[in-house]
């Protein structure tokens, strides 16, 4: 062989470890760049399951509290439900006690006074008088109920 084919080869060789190295370098270069989408796609995938843990516990979190704000409001109004018997001769009874028309002027707004919302259920018997009735509902307006009911018996 002469020395300009062997130049001509060592050249050849030199090109073709040339390519090999350009396509091998390529070749990582590409397979460093699918890794590095593939870790993204997994970090931001990872970023909205975090998001979405946020949005539940704060959702859990608002729908907690406003459960235990409705709680305390329930807690803190107290609701009065007196009961006035009025039998067919005229007698009458406050939550199931015997009175008389004067007393019950006197007890029912002590009965309603510390009450938010007070509530009268008039009960009267078939046989009582609607005058009766009507006197007794007065006096429960007189007295400061706010809701007043006439339930026959």
């Amino acid at each position: 062989m002469h020395d300009s084919d062997r130049s001509g080869v060592g050249v050849g060789i030199a090109i073709a470890v040339a390519l090999v190295v350009v396509v091998f370098g390529c070749l990582l270069v590409a397979g460093a760049g699918l890794f590095l989408l593939r870790s993204s796609a997994v970090a931001e995938r990872q970023v909205m399951i975090a998001q979405e843990q946020v949005l539940q516990d704060r959702a859990r979190l608002e729908a907690q509290t406003q459960s235990e704000a409705i709680q305390m409001e329930v807690d803190t109004v107290a609701v009065a439900v007196v009961t006035i018997d009025l039998g067919a001769g005229g007698s009458l009874e406050l939550n199931g006690e015997a009175t008389d028309a004067d007393q019950l002027r006197l007890e029912l707004p002590g009965k309603l006074q510390d009450r938010d919302a007070a509530s009268v259920i008039i009960r009267p018997d078939v046989g009582s008088p609607l005058e009766d009735v009507l006197q007794i509902f007065t006096l429960c307006m007189e007295a400061g109920a706010m809701d007043i009911q006439v339930q026959r018996q």
